[in-house]
């Protein structure tokens, strides 16, 4: 008989678009899926005009800084998905062309490693990713997202900056 695992996996969803960045977090334990917030960000500054790569990249290094604030995500294993296959592979090798996302990238690791975390990385194709639709809707204001607001599963959009993630 296996033993029943209690380790929880946390996922992070993240796409962008010319609009902004969409992030969809949730914690798997077992086949039980919890915990499944919602954040969507307007692009403004440098970051808005810069090619999809960068701004891929963004979102996907963002949203794990930001997970890596709440202290249940220390010490687990993050798994990344994204539909940017060069965003993917910069993250699973640690490395990028782009002198800017290659520091973002080694900053990254170095707060994964002092986190305890972990990162395994994943692109799917866009249609599969959950973090599509809040990248597109980060510039609307409409009822549905005041609700989700309300009971805390999104986040109201507000602007990362230019191209500096914290």
């Amino acid at each position: 008989i296996a033993p029943i695992s209690t380790t929880a996996e946390r996922c992070i969803f993240t796409d962008a678009s010319n609009k902004g960045f969409g992030i969809v977090y949730t914690t798997m334990t077992g086949d039980l899926e919890t915990d499944t917030p919602v954040i969507s960000r307007v692009f403004r500054g440098g970051l808005k005009s810069s090619h999809i790569f960068i701004r891929e990249a963004a979102a996907a290094i963002w949203g794990i800084r930001h997970a890596l604030r709440r202290r249940h995500w220390r010490n687990v294993k993050i798994h990344l998905v994204t539909d940017n296959s060069a965003v993917a592979f910069a993250l699973q090798s640690l490395y990028s062309s782009n002198d800017v996302v290659c520091g973002w990238i080694r900053q990254l690791a170095m707060e994964l490693k002092d986190a305890g975390c972990t990162l395994e990385v994943e692109q799917v194709p866009s249609a599969m990713n959950p973090a599509d639709p809040p990248s597109r809707l980060a510039a609307f204001d409409n009822d549905i997202l005041q609700l989700a607001s309300a009971i805390g599963f999104y986040e109201r959009p507000t602007d990362i900056g230019t191209t500096s993630l914290r």
